[in-house]
């Protein structure tokens, strides 16, 4: 089984040094609905046989143009979600930097955020999910989410250090993806898009 992961579309009005906040109304740009029309051309080729989405709403608008362009259904799953940072959501990078900026690896992944969720907390959340639906599906998957949860399953799921991870990001509208044979997951490619 492959799971393709896609990061949803650029958002209307994006300023990506802000932190979103959960259940977050923004929507996707037109830049963003035309990234994921664009990239509907490759994953036709990919023999999806469902799409699993966070219900954000930026994460839905990408699943339904995917959804409507490759005519395969879509759930929606609660664990998907982007990391729930609490009092920091709507505080740029800069800002939370200088609250994380000292602080070691070990400790930023134990931090939590006033009324949010840890690193760890939130990788744990992630693959519990992805555990879900990787162990209820044979078919090859799709799954529509936020840049942080990609980034998030890096580590373990891409076999990349947890240093060189934090200077990853997937760009929005691009496809990682992995094979999954029940057990171990294999030839990993990250962050592919199509224009």
């Amino acid at each position: 089984m492959r799971i393709i992961f896609i990061r949803h579309g650029e958002l209307e009005g994006e300023n990506s040094s802000v932190l979103h906040d959960v259940n977050d109304p923004v929507s996707l740009s037109e830049k963003g609905r035309s990234t994921i029309i664009a990239l509907c051309s490759v994953l036709k080729k990919e023999e999806i046989g469902l799409i699993v989405s966070s219900p954000e709403i930026r994460t839905k608008e990408s699943a339904e143009i995917i959804s409507q362009e490759l005519s395969i259904p879509t759930q929606y799953l609660e664990g998907l979600q982007g990391r729930k940072w609490g009092d920091f959501a709507g505080k740029t990078w800069d800002e939370v930097g200088k609250i994380l900026g000292n602080k070691s690896t070990e400790e930023r992944y134990e931090f939590v955020p006033p009324s949010g969720e840890s690193w760890k907390q939130f990788e744990s959340r992630m693959l519990t999910a992805l555990r879900v639906i990787s162990q209820s599906h044979q078919k090859n998957i799709c799954i529509v989410s936020h840049g942080s949860s990609v980034r998030v399953l890096l580590q373990k799921i891409f076999a990349i250090p947890v240093e060189e991870s934090l200077k990853l990001y997937p760009e929005y509208g691009s496809m990682s993806v992995v094979e999954y044979d029940g057990q171990n997951y294999t030839n990993p490619f990250f962050n592919r898009q199509t224009i």
